[in-house]
């Protein structure tokens, strides 16, 4: 958590007072799928074979 805060006061400057939460993987949706593809791949095997068709792409966003 230390490090994530200062990340944020280097990104947002230091008068950012924002909050942020830390939750369980189970309760943030935005990372079942990459939970999902990770555990593919690391399963392997069939699992890894079916992760071929899926076009992934990584936008780089700025703040």
């Amino acid at each position: 958590m230390r490090a994530d805060r200062q990340i944020l006061q280097q990104v947002l400057g230091c008068g950012w007072e924002g909050t942020y939460d830390h939750l369980r993987d189970h309760e943030e949706p935005l990372l079942w799928l990459a939970d999902a593809i990770s555990w593919s791949w690391n399963k392997g095997g069939e699992w890894r074979r079916r992760l071929n068709g899926i076009d992934i792409k990584v936008i780089e966003l700025s703040v």
